[in-house]
């Protein structure tokens, strides 16, 4: 299969986000937060320089101001790129989906949606790290609890829902001591 990024990019709008019809009510401004400085191109460039820094504000401002935007936006963005999966699995019977590295859970939303499978969430959780400096300990722009919230808010039922934190052995190499 090939992937045609451009293609990807022009597969839905934010039309069919909405037929879609989605919660996002579960969705605080933390998991904006994360959600758009994961989805750069859904906040400005000042505030993710300066998220980058180490200041928070400019990025709460705008959440405070543009919060549907961003997640109508990140969630379209996912939505593309989940397309050609969808595609792929078309006709299929999904009955589990064991998502590791899982975020917020979008991509498991869109699932739901079309297969109603069980899910097991696996993230790292937060680290205290900012996105881009994470070499050691992962990212951080991950939440079990948001990412159950999320499905839940949109059909799924809790009994469908495992979650679990990956955890580092000490003595291996960086990167490659993540266990369940």
């Amino acid at each position: 299969m090939t992937i045609d990024r451009a293609a990807i990019d022009q597969s839905a709008e934010l039309s069919d986000i909405e037929k879609l019809g989605l919660s996002f009510d579960s969705i605080d401004d933390q998991a904006c937060a994360l959600l758009g400085y994961q989805r750069t191109k859904q906040i400005s460039r000042k505030s993710r320089k300066m998220w980058e820094a180490g200041n928070p504000r400019p990025l709460a401002r705008e959440i405070k101001e543009r919060k549907q935007d961003i997640i109508s936006g990140a969630f379209l963005e996912i939505y593309q790129e989940y397309l050609p999966l969808r595609a792929a699995l078309a006709g299929e019977e999904i009955k589990k989906v064991c998502d590791i590295g899982c975020g917020q859970g979008i991509n498991d939303v869109f699932l739901f949606k079309d297969f109603s499978p069980t899910f097991t969430l696996i993230d790292i959780e937060q680290t205290d790290n900012q996105y881009h400096f994470w070499s050691d300990e992962g990212s951080g722009y991950a939440s079990l609890a948001s990412a159950q919230a999320l499905l839940v808010a949109n059909g799924c039922k809790n009994r469908m829902l495992r979650r679990s934190i990956l955890t580092k052995h000490h003595g291996r190499r960086p990167g490659m001591g993540l266990t369940l």
